[in-house]
């Protein structure tokens, strides 16, 4: 999941003073598909990544407000 969000990041996203805006063109579901998991996944785990601060989610925005953060757990979670 992080690794679409990161790469997300570099193909849509918009940066801010708040972080950097991705516009989600996907659903969770199609999101999922692509992935290779199901919906409640890439929820639980948009969900877990922004209770540890690393983004926002409003609806289909997300808003990566620690960049370097998230590029430092993709490495610590391989």
């Amino acid at each position: 999941m992080i690794a679409l969000v990161l790469r997300l990041t570099q193909t849509s996203g918009t940066p801010s003073r708040e972080g950097v805006h991705v516009e989600l063109t996907e659903t969770h579901e199609e999101l999922a598909a692509e992935l290779g998991t199901v919906r409640e996944l890439v929820s639980r785990n948009l969900s877990q990544l922004q209770a540890e601060g690393f983004l926002e989610v409003n609806g289909r925005t997300i808003m990566v407000k620690d960049l370097a953060g998230l590029r430092r757990e993709q490495i610590s979670s391989k």
